[in-house]
């Protein structure tokens, strides 16, 4: 067996929930995930740190890289943000420093310009961050949004890996009904975001930037036609597209596709074999990276770690490819020799 690197799990220092629960009164639907209790944190499999050693220990796991998916931080007001988003590199740095043969830290913003420019660095350069992590839309914004070009310059010279995690937008005022905005909402979420990364032409100007789609890249490898159907028959027939659809088209080298292919994107399918046989052909062997998404799922995260590894192993590939997804693409992204 390989050395196995889960690329994409989550984790969230006890002493970051413990500041972070006052600010958002503890009553928060999306903390109902961590068992938040009396303002304190009773995170379990969320917030310890030795077990989460023996979780990977028990699953054979032998590097994690963990990052952080707090929504909740759009919900932080100002004046605390900037306090919080260190105190949260702060912290997940401390975790890497503890275990650091186990655990690789990724970086947090939850902004993209100004002075979180600056923390961006300082997460990398003076925390060892091996790479970022963003939200899908920034408040609101879409990540092509101009004001976030030089963020995109920042991470393409560092050469670390882009992580981008779904976050929740109030597209209609019925989208929570029967946890749909979780369930369909953040795979569109996803997709629309990596839809403007590269239609926008931002992975065309930096061609070094490495982008690292969680949930296998939501609904990308199911509608790659569709997209290259609907953008070939706009470039043909530009007088019913308009002006505005697609008006980077003329500067692009490749094919819109070919850049959605060169996104990184993990195996959490939530179990599903199906769903990462598509994911496997659309984004080949080097583009695929092991990834749980724990502690989410069923009995507590430990049901969809157990199936996505079970699949891996099932999937009809070479057990060569295996071991790329099992390992070695980590390692050339995160640069662990």
């Amino acid at each position: 067996m390989p050395t196995v690197i889960d690329s994409y799990c989550h984790f969230y220092p006890r002493k970051l929930m413990k500041e972070l629960t006052p600010l958002i009164g503890g009553k928060e639907p999306y903390l109902t995930f961590f068992r938040i209790k009396d303002g304190d944190a009773d995170m379990q499999n969320y917030s310890d740190e030795s077990g989460r050693i023996d979780y990977m220990n028990k699953f054979g796991i032998d590097i994690a890289a963990v990052n952080m998916n707090l929504g909740v931080f759009e919900r932080i007001a100002e004046k605390d943000l900037m306090r919080m988003t260190r105190l949260a590199n702060d912290t997940m740095a401390e975790f890497a420093e503890n275990y650091p043969d186990r655990i690789i830290p990724v970086g947090f913003v939850p902004k993209l310009e100004g002075e979180y420019l600056d923390e961006l660095d300082r997460s990398i350069k003076d925390l060892g961050m091996k790479g970022c992590v963003i939200f899908t839309n920034n408040f609101g914004k879409p990540l092509s949004s101009p004001e976030f070009a030089e963020f995109y310059a920042k991470m393409a010279r560092f050469d670390l890996p882009l992580f981008l995690h779904p976050t929740t937008y109030n597209y209609t005022p019925w989208i929570a009904d029967f946890q749909l905005h979780y369930i369909f909402g953040w795979p569109f979420d996803t997709s629309l975001a990596l839809g403007h990364l590269v239609f926008a032409g931002i992975l065309e100007k930096h061609p070094s930037l490495k982008i690292v789609s969680h949930h296998l890249g939501g609904m990308i490898p199911y509608f790659a036609e569709r997209i290259r159907g609907f953008y070939d028959f706009y470039l043909e027939h530009p007088d019913v597209a308009g002006p505005t659809k697609f008006p980077y088209s003329d500067k692009m080298k490749q094919h819109p596709v070919e850049h959605f292919r060169r996104i990184y994107a993990d195996t959490a399918t939530s179990g599903s074999l199906i769903a990462l046989k598509c994911g496997y052909d659309f984004f080949g062997r080097e583009h695929v990276l092991f990834g749980t998404d724990f502690p989410f799922g069923p009995k507590g995260g430990e049901d969809w770690t157990e199936l996505i590894m079970k699949n891996l192993k099932d999937l009809d590939i070479s057990e060569e490819d295996k071991v790329m997804i099992w390992e070695r693409n980590a390692r050339k992204l995160f640069k662990l020799g």
